[in-house]
């Protein structure tokens, strides 16, 4: 009873295991669709705003805008963002650096590739040799990006402010966005997340259908066990002789009483021979034997019997026999009587 409640619990927690998988499934998917639906032009079309036109045409970076965007002047490397799996293993880093646009903005950008990194290095050690210099030929040298225009979170920000004011660069002296051209989110990167979203609607999909599987075989072991827990010789709280079955055929306990009528024994079957309370009267050696048998009350026509035949030698012999009583008609023609016996 015990076993068939925990199967039970086992079937239902698998099937609500399945409705689970489908549920997440169906939800990466979805959540794949829009996402692609919603970069549409930027992750399929590699559509992009060219955030230098924007800033000659006056306008400014927007929250969300995929930019592309010449760099020629580069304030320098103010923070540096490390990432770390359980806290301890290292996952790669980013490096934030400040800039400036054509118009003498500030922004900030973050960097992964060591390419850029190193790019943004050399840049930025020939900015301010050539600043020294009243050399304005740096303008000639610049690096091209693409990104993502995305807010700081405030430790980032704090190091930004505290940058800009070591480097005494202020709002009255500039225009300055607490914004960052995030370079790391290229298109390869939201690929990355729809990849991620059907790799688990995926393993969704084949758990459903493990966990299906295992519900299938669970519910034929269930089967099996109900129509086992209806068979006597199988279920012991059914068998009434499951203590005697264990060591003595039932048939054999009722004997040991009350003796089958054809079996030897006890009150035995009277058509068996040898040994029965009340024998057969047609077998040898029983109490009463049977009249046609040798011994006990013979029969009168064999021999050697209590009373013998009287047509045998011995006892009352046959009055044709030589013997007792001689027959009268044998006839002897030297016998001067006749041949008679005497």
């Amino acid at each position: 009873m015990a076993k068939s409640q925990t199967k039970s619990r086992t079937a239902s927690q698998l099937k609500t295991s399945m409705i689970i998988s489908i549920i997440v499934a169906v939800l990466c998917f979805l959540g794949a669709a829009f996402y692609t639906i919603g970069n549409w032009d930027f992750m399929i079309l590699g559509k992009t705003v060219n955030l230098n036109e924007v800033i000659a045409d006056g306008g400014s970076p927007q929250k969300g805008d995929h930019v592309k965007l010449k760099v020629y002047f580069v304030l320098g490397n103010f923070a540096e963002t490390k990432h770390t799996i359980n806290g301890f293993i290292p996952a790669g880093k980013e490096q934030h650096y400040g800039i400036m646009m054509e118009d003498g903005s500030v922004i900030a950008v973050t960097l992964k590739s060591s390419s850029d990194i190193d790019k943004f290095e050399d840049i930025y050690n020939k900015n301010w040799n050539l600043l020294e210099a009243e050399d304005y030929s740096f303008l000639n040298n610049y690096i091209e990006i693409t990104g993502t225009v995305k807010t700081m979170n405030s430790q980032i920000e704090g190091f930004y402010k505290t940058a800009l004011s070591g480097a005494d660069i202020t709002a009255a002296d500039t225009n300055i966005y607490y914004l960052s051209i995030d370079a790391t989110d290229t298109r390869f990167s939201y690929f990355l997340v729809d990849i991620f979203l059907l790799a688990v609607m995926a393993l969704c999909i084949f758990l459903f259908f493990v966990n299906k599987k295992k519900r299938k075989e669970l519910s034929e072991l269930q089967a099996i066990a109900k129509s086992n827990a209806a068979d006597p010789s199988l279920n012991p709280f059914l068998n009434q002789n499951a203590g005697e079955a264990a060591t003595t055929n039932p048939y054999e306990a009722v004997q040991a009483n009350y003796p089958h009528p054809t079996e030897q024994g006890g009150y035995a079957d009277p058509n068996a021979q040898q040994y029965n309370g009340y024998a057969d009267p047609n077998a040898q050696y029983n109490g009463y034997n049977d009249p046609n048998a040798q011994g006990g009350y013979a029969d009168p026509n064999a021999q050697y019997n209590g009373y013998n035949d009287p047509n045998t030698q011995g006892g009352y012999s046959d009055p044709y026999t030589q013997a007792g009583y001689n027959d009268s008609t044998n006839y002897n023609p030297n016998d001067p009587n006749g041949g008679a016996g005497q």
